[in-house]
């Protein structure tokens, strides 16, 4: 049980810095408005979801902020969605945060993602690469 809890511990630890850090450095071109926002993004539209779709989800949102052909701003890139939903009032949890600095850290499962979608599993994208998750497709346009 000593191990357990020392394990636990230890990830938890390692996340909080990974997040705090990742803010600071890898972020620069993010507010932390931007961040927040990003968080509250997942909160509202993948809450509840595998812990890998919000870190895909936080990928794809990055991506197109940081993508010539997208709109340069996080709010514009959520409005401009059929999928991504935000509501402002929600206070983002633990996992989302985590998320955010695993995407900021290039730890998605898919590290070029602009697209998202639901899809049935027999579905598959004209796409060069694209993976499923618990039923949402990631995909590279």
């Amino acid at each position: 049980m000593k191990i357990l809890s020392f394990i636990l511990c230890t990830f938890i630890l390692f996340n909080f810095f990974a997040y705090v850090h990742a803010d600071e450095s890898i972020a620069a071109d993010l507010s932390k408005n931007d961040i927040l926002l990003i968080e509250r993004i997942l909160e509202s539209t993948a809450h509840g979801a595998e812990f890998s779709v919000l870190v895909s989800l936080a990928s794809v949102i990055i991506n197109r902020y940081r993508s010539p052909i997208y709109p340069d701003s996080v709010l514009k890139i959520a409005e401009g969605s059929d999928i991504l939903k935000i509501d402002h009032s929600v206070t983002p949890g633990g996992r989302s945060r985590i998320a955010v600095s695993y995407a900021l850290l290039g730890s998605s499962p898919i590290k070029d993602a602009t697209g998202v979608s639901f899809c049935s599993g027999e579905d598959t994208p004209e796409a060069a690469e694209y993976i499923l998750i618990d039923g949402w497709l990631f995909y590279t346009e």
